[in-house]
């Protein structure tokens, strides 16, 4: 690891040499060179700098720089491009760092790519070089990552390619000021920041100049009074120290004194210091000595003492206020040893909570101190409520690490007197160190957050006439997209009659927005760690928390009693990091939404066990706006981005496909980028092309909504290159205004655009195809009303409150405590696996062993129903212990082998599969489960499949239609009975799929599987006709896919058509004469002959545009203008096909002229064929399909399946019009039915 020092100050200088000769000693451990960058103040010390300087150079390279002068960009950055330094050290006024921080810093840095690596600091005695090693240390900065303002204080190791990137942009201000912005660009650059727990660093702003640890025997020159705070413990502590001290005046206090005998007390101290000691502890005069010889130093108001357990448990080294969890103390509960030689816990420092055991304080502090609100004297309420007062008055409050006192207490205790005037008390006086300024917060806390019965509140439903009461938790409230977000869903929450309350980790601006609402916000930085508000939650009906940034807080509320709102809305860039930190697993109580396709297939990357379903934001229709604002004076197509300039946001990927464009169609264009500067190397692209093309490319900077809204009426289309975004709002935005949109597939929007119908999509990070599609654009400009319109549509479809305001209501009824019965893990359910088997092959071992791995719910058993197998299938069922039932080949169809299976099933459920499927995950069953313990009157659910790598086109097309046709490709649905009953919707709300089909064992006792063929979709139309609910799950998915030949799937479409013939009253059929059939399928055959043939022509399958076109003109080339052509020959390469091909030939040429109805019977094969074929090309549109999947063969391949398939069809038509003894076709009919 190579490292530069920045150095600045020369109070330092002397120590900085000093530094520089221990440092050498240990240059062998040091990989790499140390560059030391210098900045002059003044000339005062000219012959110390000069000294320093022939120093270093000795050993070191260096850059001397003047602070008095401008600050000199060019040549700091000219000195980091020169040393080989990955990081670098920017050390504030004043400050160097210690021999071994280099060491500790580059430990880190090796095992870490942060951007950010900071450390906590103190402060060094510099007023007397005699005293080295005399340190006072500053307020430890706890979890304090995004604190901004906290790390421009600190000294901070930065990434040196950052370091240069950023200084690049500052401008040559005054060298303080310079100092300060590259700082600031730097955290605001960053992305991942790294804490070392150790006090590193010294600096000389000291605080307190004189600190002198040597206590000679007579210090009371300060006057003070003890005060022994008397509990059953007593162990005649008074008579010790008053043996010993003499002149020192000495109070008892009893522990439950009252209000009145407090005041009495205090009109009796003499002692310019109170100390107060419980004679719980033992302590001696040195030790009360060493506490009072602080007081010295007129800025300490307060002390408190390191305090142990006789046996040397850490019970207080000093604490932090953490909001509303009040104290958070260091060390605790360590033993002491452990930690001996911590500086920090050695040390004297700045400190925010006093021990209740020991501590000591200045009289005026004491005498501030009011004990009114309380019946009897609470020592932790009283050094509480000391340290507010001493902050109040700008004092400081110490932890005085070289003082150990022993006390037989074994805890520090905690505030036992909760009354509420206690809270209002601090929070009418102290507020600012728990919450923002708003008297609802108050009110709120002080009234329902500490009552008698230690449990906390917020107001009752009942009080305020509300429906439902919400608790909500937010990382930040910064104006950005997820606060903003959720911002809107409250709104909408307490318009339909809810009472929230939100809680944020950090302040921000749209607390304002929050107060306006009337809902009670709450700072609180410990949330994330602070257990209490699992209690706090009881009393509300349900929680919401946004974003992966609340993991912690989801752990905290899973088990609990109180459904939950996961809405996840985040970009995969933060999962990387952050997704170590996620949970394995979600309690039952846990719900997850996700902001869109996009944002879900990011989670299931990282937590694929998570089962989460789609809640997308709303946007207000503001409607088009006039404005006076013309940016496209010179009448070019207009093309916008909005947003950070960033990497993520690929506004550099726009750049270079303008540069790619045809030089007319580029100057028959105005780009405009809207955006605050993030990266300067994107930004630098963007400002190369407005140079060079400045009449076709503009830059401006970030701009209010109004604004923005002006600029949308200006622009033609809208694009979204980013490399990674969930759902960019500005595209929501021009859709609503029906501007039609370019995405990149990686955004959450592409999911919902159908390429060239209602918007563009691109492949990511590709700048050719965004180019080509740009010029499609303007090539279609005059035609694109019909993508405007749909464009709109999207928005209203998806967008629009009312939308948004539907789904959330639909949520949160369902989560509040009155429609949900939580299912805690003593609850969940027992489950067996039905697997009916025949020579079930390489992938049925896998299946057994992924089934016997899932997590988190009871597996009672797997029962294997086998029809004959002899590839050794029994065998390894018995093998792992599996319940093997045997029947005959004959005896075998898919209801009685399942029937018989679930009649030995011993689980409240049953879990039907085939014996070729694989589960995707260890949590793939819980995720099955998981719509069951949600809502009760689930009955049934069915999983989807998914292709494996090795599928054929058709397989992976007939797949995702049947997910299109269900509506749920990335996402999953409740189904029931139709208001509205047609035979299309209750198909799609019937569907029960037995290759992972998971149902209730009473429920399955009364309806039963019936039929040889469909009995899933025969079971699911009675089930829901009966009022049962089931559900769908697009996304819990198994690989289940096989590549069969062309007579697989004729047979497979005709014994399911037929199936859908028993099961429905009003399945559609064509009225076709036997002799129409004969006809239809030899002409179809034809056809496909002569298109295959065109295909195989096709030399390039690069362009998917390309193939689907070409395919579609086929199509309709060869058959819905040859309806008329005489037949010659009809054949196939299947050789099952060909002789059905052969008979019916045969047949038909028996007919005569007037039997011959071809033209008729040639336009159903054509409009059904037709169907299956645009099935194929949509599935090659969505954005599911990969080019580099494709070739000719398979293309080839996927026009005869589809042929197969129409003519399975057409057959089950034919035999549902025209079966009868003397069928011509009755034969045919028979065979393809044989063997399914």
């Amino acid at each position: 690891m190579h490292y530069g020092f920045l150095n600045k100050g020369r109070n330092a200088m002397k120590l900085l040499l000093e530094q520089l000769k221990e440092l050498s000693k240990t240059q062998a451990s040091l990989p790499g060179e140390l560059g030391i960058l210098i900045f002059e103040t003044d000339n005062e010390e000219k012959k110390i700098y000069s000294s320093l300087k022939r120093q270093i150079s000795q050993n070191y390279r260096y850059l001397s720089c003047n602070l008095n002068l401008s600050f000199p960009k060019q040549d700091i950055l000219n000195f980091l491009k020169d040393i080989k330094a990955e990081y670098i050290i920017i050390l504030h006024e004043d400050t160097y760092l210690l021999p071994h921080s280099l060491l500790e810093f580059s430990k880190t840095a090796y095992s870490s790519n942060a951007d950010v690596i900071f450390s906590d600091e103190y402060i060094y005695d510099f007023q007397d070089e005699n005293k080295h090693g005399q340190y006072f240390f500053k307020q430890r900065y706890l979890r304090c990552v995004y604190r901004f303002n906290d790390l421009l204080g600190l000294s901070v190791l930065w990434k040196k390619s950052s370091m240069v990137g950023v200084l690049s942009s500052i401008d040559d201000l005054n060298c303080e000021k310079s100092l300060i912005e590259l700082r600031t660009q730097l955290i605001n650059h960053a992305t991942q920041f790294l804490q070392i727990n150790k006090i590193l660093l010294l600096s000389s702003r000291a605080l307190i100049s004189n600190m002198q640890y040597i206590i000679s025997e007579n210090v009371f020159h300060i006057s003070a009074t003890i005060i022994i705070i008397k509990s059953e413990f007593g162990k005649d502590l008074h008579k010790r120290l008053n043996s010993t001290i003499s002149g020192v005046q000495f109070l008892e206090i009893p522990l439950n004194c009252s209000a009145e005998q407090w005041k009495n007390i205090l009109a009796q101290i003499e002692g310019e210091i109170c100390v107060f000691v419980s004679d719980t502890c033992i302590c001696n005069i040195e030790d009360i000595n060493k506490i009072l010889y602080l007081f010295k130093e007129e800025q300490i108001a307060a002390v408190s003492p390191n305090i142990t357990t006789l046996d040397d448990y850490i019970i207080y080294a000093g604490g932090t206020i953490r909001g509303l969890s009040f104290s958070e103390y260091y060390y605790l509960g360590r033993k002491r040893e452990e930690v001996k030689n911590d500086i920090f816990f050695n040390a004297i420092r700045e400190n925010q909570v006093l021990s209740s055991i020991v501590f000591a304080a200045r009289k005026w502090a004491v005498e501030a101190v009011e004990i009114k609100n309380i019946a009897k004297f609470d020592a932790k309420y009283f050094s509480m409520e000391l340290f507010f007062q001493i902050k109040k008055m700008q004092k400081l409050s110490i932890y005085c690490g070289n003082v150990c006192i022993k006390s037989h207490m074994g805890y520090e205790p905690s505030i036992h007197t909760r009354k509420s005037g206690i809270i209002q008390h601090w929070m009418e006086n102290y507020r600012e160190l728990f919450l923002i300024d708003d008297s609802i917060s108050t009110s709120i806390l002080e009234e329902h957050f500490f009552k008698d019965n230690k449990r906390y509140y917020l107001p009752r439903v009942e009080q305020l006439g509300k429906k439902h009461r919400v608790i909500v938790f937010s990382h930040e409230l910064s104006l950005t997209g997820a606060p903003i977000v959720l911002h809107q869903a409250v709104k909408l929450l307490i318009q339909n009659g809810y009472f929230a309350v939100l809680v944020s980790l950090k302040d921000g601006p749209l607390y304002k927005e929050f107060y306006k609402l009337g809902v009670p916000v709450i700072i609180d930085e410990s949330i994330e760690y602070n257990d209490s508000w699992r209690n706090i939650c009881l009393d509300f009906d349900f929680a919401i928390a946004s974003t992966i940034c609340m993991h912690r807080v989801i752990e905290r509320l899973g088990k609990s009693s109180i459904p939950v709102m996961w809405w996840i809305h985040d970009a995969e860039v933060g999962y990387p990091y952050l997704s170590q930190f996620l949970p394995n697993k979600l309690e039952t109580n846990i719900k997850v939404y996700c902001g869109g396709g996009y944002a879900q297939k990011v989670l299931k990357k990282y937590r694929p066990q998570y089962y989460s379903e789609i809640l997308l934001y709303g946007i207000e229709d503001i409607g088009k706006k006039k404005t006076d604002i013309h940016v496209n004076l010179k009448k070019k197509i207009v093309f916008g981005i909005v947003g950070y300039i960033s990497e993520r946001k690929g506004q550099d990927i726009l750049a270079h496909a303008i540069k790619e464009m045809v030089p007319e169609k580029r100057n028959a264009c105005l780009f405009i980028f809207i955006g605050k500067i993030g990266s300067k190397q994107v930004y630098d692209e963007v400002e190369a092309i407005a140079k060079e093309w400045p009449e076709n490319v503009e830059y401006y900077n970030e701009m209010s909504h109004d604004e923005l809204y002006d600029f949308y009426n200006q622009i033609d289309c809208m694009i979204c290159s980013s490399r990674d975004d969930p759902m960019p709002a500005f595209i929501t935005e021009a859709m609503m205004l029906s501007i039609p949109c370019i995405c990149s597939e990686n955004t959450g929007t592409a999911h919902l655009i159908e390429d060239g119908k209602n918007g563009f999509i691109y492949r990511n990070n590709d700048s050719m195809e965004l180019s080509s599609v740009i010029e499609k654009v303007i090539d279609q400009f005059d035609c694109l009303d019909d993508v405007r319109k749909k464009s709109r549509q999207i928005y209203e479809q998806f967008f629009s409150m009312e939308k948004f305001e539907s789904n959330l209501l639909s949520i949160t009824d369902f989560l509040s405590k009155k429609n949900l019965e939580l299912i805690n893990s003593e609850n969940r359910f027992t489950v067996s696996v039905v697997i009916p088997t025949f020579n079930a092959g390489d992938n049925f071992n896998k299946l057994i062993e992924c089934l016997l791995a899932q997590k988190e719910v009871e597996l009672l058993e797997i029962i294997i129903v086998d029809s004959g197998s002899n590839d050794g299938t029994v065998e390894s069922a018995l093998m792992y212990n599996l319940n093997v039932i045997q029947i005959k080949p004959k005896e075998f169809s898919h209801s009685y082998a399942r029937n018989l299976g679930a009649e030995h099933a011993g689980g409240q459920y049953i879990l039907f599969m085939v014996q070729d499927a694989l589960p995707t995950s260890e949590g793939w069953l819980y995720n099955m489960m998981l719509p069951i313990y949600q809502d009760y009157s689930i009955v049934a659910v069915s999983g989807s499949d998914s292709p494996r790598r090795e599928a054929d086109l058709f397989t992976r097309a007939q797949l995702w239609g049947h997910l299109k046709f269900m509506n749920v490709i990335n996402s999953d649905k409740i189904m029931e009975y139709p208001n509205l009953p047609t035979y299309f919707s209750i198909r799609q709300n019937a569907n029960l799929n037995d290759v992972a089909c998971l149902i209730n064992k009473e429920i399955f006792k009364r309806y039963k599987y019936r039929f040889d063929f469909a009995e899933d979709l025969d079971m699911g139309l009675r089930l829901i006709k009966d009022g049962y609910k089931l559900a769908l799950l697009g996304n819990v998915r198994v690989l289940h896919s096989h590549n069969r030949p062309p007579y697989y799937y004729l047979k497979r479409a005709f014994v399911e058509k037929r199936a859908f013939f028993k099961i429905f009253d009003n399945e559609p059929f064509v009225i076709l004469s036997e002799q129409g059939h004969i006809e239809g399928i030899l002409w179809l055959y034809e056809r496909v002959e002569e298109i295959k043939k065109r295909i195989y022509s096709l030399k390039d399958t690069s362009d998917k545009i390309l193939i689907i076109k070409y395919i579609r003109k086929a199509v309709a080339d060869e058959c819905k203008d040859s309806v008329e052509t005489l037949l010659v020959d009809a054949k196939s390469e299947d050789v099952n096909i060909n002789n059905i091909l052969q008979k019916l030939l045969e047949k038909y040429k028996k007919l005569n002229d007037t039997e011959r109805s071809y033209v008729f019977s040639r336009k159903v094969f054509y409009k059904e064929y037709q169907s299956v074929i645009e099935m194929i090309l949509q599935y090659l549109e969505s954005n599911q399909f990969k080019v580099e999947e494709i070739d000719v063969f398979q293309l080839i391949n996927a026009v005869e399946y589809a042929a197969a398939t129409t003519v399975g069809k057409l057959l089950a038509n034919s035999w549902k019009m025209n079966a009868r003894e003397d069928s011509q076709l009755s034969s045919i009919y028979d065979e393809i039915e044989r063997g399914v």
